[in-house]
Formats: structure tokens, C-alpha cells, sequence
């Protein structure tokens, strides 16, 4: 039976379909992606008829391509050239195919598989395959292209007249108008709040698969990095030390209300001493975060901490007691 030469390139898969027979493969150097590899044909038929085993090989290249993976060539020529799929080597490469690239997986299966009418089942199941992936790439990107002019149309009305541009927004947190009046604010808003009243917007179209909101939410991530991060950093240091100090001043209350007599009446007396050190050092970082902000963007984000984020502490009967009186009487705290 005359041995034929397949190599798996742009230029060779123009050998045969079936194989009895391969040498272990081997993953190719970075300057090269060409596999040599020499397979028998099953039958006298496939020996006089290379044309249709052209057409054959063509179909699985033609699978990948539409696929799309990047490293879908490749891939094929491995799943293709690979004898035993247990070898370490041979293994991991047929199984990253399998999960990631599943038409260019099936494809070198089919060109591997000795009954025809078998290849012929894996060839048609890596093209539908390709064809449903393809598919769904060409949706995404009408979706996508979609969004992107309602997106363009919105942020100029949103420059003409924002009020609008609200309206709808308020209507349908999901619209593109949310988007638009978010990088208006980003862009055009110099209040200190303006990322976080992005945040609010671009979040729920974001989370819902909106890519313009996404992709929004991260600019908005960088300028606000760039415009108020001091500002961030300092509120972190903050509201760290501030949440502690209505952490205890909750349990130093609830110490003195439940715990009598004169021992825990000193221990109790003690926790106050600590909580004063404690109210020092937080004046002290009120003070920090004044050097890069202002009071009325204090009074702003602890508002906002002590309503939506407020500390817990756990009461007698081990519920969690939310300390949302407690928050804003610390944020509230008079300090020198």
C-alpha cells in the first residue's frame, strides 16, 4: 500500500483523509507550524480519488477558519497528529481543543477517523459547530453595532439638552440614555460626586451585558484614578477608622446598659478612655482628608457610607445590629 506524505499547512492537508498510523506528536517550535507526518489511505478508491480527499481536508480547514480561534490552525494540526491522547504532550493539547476550539477538535478527528461515513458524522458535526459559533458572532456584532449608534445618538441630544436624556434614563435604567448622561457627567460634571453618580448609572446596563456601559464604566474607573484618587485613598483611611469608633462606641453603650457592679463598671469606664484616643486619631485623619477634599464632599460620601454601607455589630441574643444611628453620629463628630 503506497504511503503518501500529509503535512497540516495553508500548503499540505492534501493528502489523505484516514490514517492507520502516526508518530507521537510533538509540540513545534516557535519558528515553525509545520508537522511532517506519513498516513496509509484505507482504500484503493481514496488512492485514485485525491480530489475528494482535497475537498475533505478543505472542509475541516474551512471549519476552523469560520471557528475563528486564534490558535484554531494549529490546534487541528495537533488533534490531527496526535497518536495517543494520553501522552502528556499529546493530551493536554487535545483537551484544550476539545474545550476551547470544539470545530477545529472535531475536524482533526474527522481526518483522522478510519470509516468514511464516520468522518463524514465528525466533519458535519465541526461544521455546524463553526456555522452556530459563527453565528453568534455575527449577532453579537449587530448587537454591538447597534447600541453603539442608539449610544452616538444619545450623547449628542444629551449635549443639546440633558433633561431627556434623564427622562428616559429614569424610565429604563438599562437605556443607552443612562450611558450618555454618565459620560456626560465623567466629561463635562466638576461636582465631587459625579463618578459615583456614573457608577449608579452604568452599573445596571453594564451588569447587563451592555458593552458601551462597560466599556464606559472602565474609562470612568481611570479618570476617576486621575481626578480623585488622593481623595479616594484618604476617604479609605477614613471610613475604616470611622466605622471602628461607631463599632465601639455601640458596644461601650451596650456595656454600660446590660454589665452592673463596680468591676464592670471600671472595664466599662476604661472603654471610654480608649474610645476618646480613638476619637483623637480619627479627628486626625478627618484633618488628612480635608488636605485633599472639602467638608461638603465629607458630609457627601459618610451620608451615602452610613445609608447603603453602615457597620454591624453583633447584640445580646447574637443578632447583627446594623449601627446606621451610630455611623452618622461618628461622621457627625465635631473635631478641633
Amino acid at each position: 500500500m503506497k504511503t503518501l506524505a500529509l503535512t497540516l499547512s495553508l500548503t499540505i492537508l492534501t493528502g489523505c483523509i484516514f490514517q492507520t498510523q502516526a508518530e507521537p506528536w510533538h509540540p513545534p517550535k516557535p519558528s515553525t507550524h509545520q508537522v511532517e507526518e506519513k498516513v496509509q489511505p484505507t482504500s484503493k478508491a481514496e488512492q485514485k480519488d485525491p480530489a475528494a480527499r482535497k475537498v475533505f481536508i478543505d472542509r475541516a480547514i474551512a471549519a476552523t477558519a469560520l471557528e475563528g480561534h486564534p490558535k484554531g490552525r494549529a490546534l487541528l494540526e495537533a488533534v490531527f497528529n496526535c497518536n495517543d491522547r494520553y501522552e502528556h504532550e499529546c493530551g493536554f493539547v487535545v483537551d484544550e481543543a476539545e474545550k476551547d476550539a470544539p470545530a477545529a477538535y472535531k475536524a482533526g478527528m474527522a481526518l483522522r477517523e478510519k470509516n468514511r461515513d464516520d468522518a463524514e458524522k465528525t466533519m458535519a458535526e465541526a461544521e455546524k459547530l463553526a456555522a452556530d459559533k459563527d453565528k453568534a458572532r455575527r449577532a453579537l456584532a449587530e448587537k454591538l453595532k447597534a447600541e453603539d449608534e442608539a449610544l452616538l445618538a444619545d450623547l449628542k441630544a444629551c449635549v443639546k439638552d440633558r433633561t431627556p436624556c434623564v427622562e428616559r434614563c429614569k424610565q429604563d435604567k438599562l437605556s443607552s440614555a443612562c450611558v450618555a448622561l454618565a459620560s456626560y457627567l465623567v466629561t463635562s460634571d466638576t461636582k465631587d460626586d459625579r463618578f459615583d453618580r456614573a457608577e449608579d448609572l452604568l452599573g445596571p446596563p453594564c451588569l447587563a451585558g451592555m458593552k458601551a456601559a462597560c466599556d464606559a464604566q472602565a474609562k470612568a474607573s481611570v479618570e476617576r484614578a486621575e481626578k480623585i484618587g488622593p481623595a479616594d485613598a484618604a476617604w479609605s483611611t477614613l471610613v475604616a477608622q470611622g466605622d471602628d469608633l461607631a463599632t465601639k462606641n455601640f458596644l461601650h453603650a451596650f456595656a454600660a446598659s446590660h454589665f452592673k457592679g463596680a468591676k464592670n463598671a471600671r472595664a466599662t469606664e476604661r472603654m471610654g478612655e480608649h474610645i476618646q484616643e480613638l476619637t483623637k486619631s480619627y479627628c486626625g485623619t478627618v484633618k488628612e482628608y480635608l488636605k485633599v477634599s472639602n467638608r461638603a464632599e465629607l458630609a457627601r460620601r459618610a451620608k451615602k457610607h452610613c445609608s447603603e454601607d453602615p457597620p454591624t455589630a453583633t447584640g445580646l441574643a447574637g443578632e447583627e445590629q446594623v449601627l446606621t444611628t451610630e455611623c452618622h453620629a461618628v461622621y457627625a463628630t465635631s473635631c478641633p
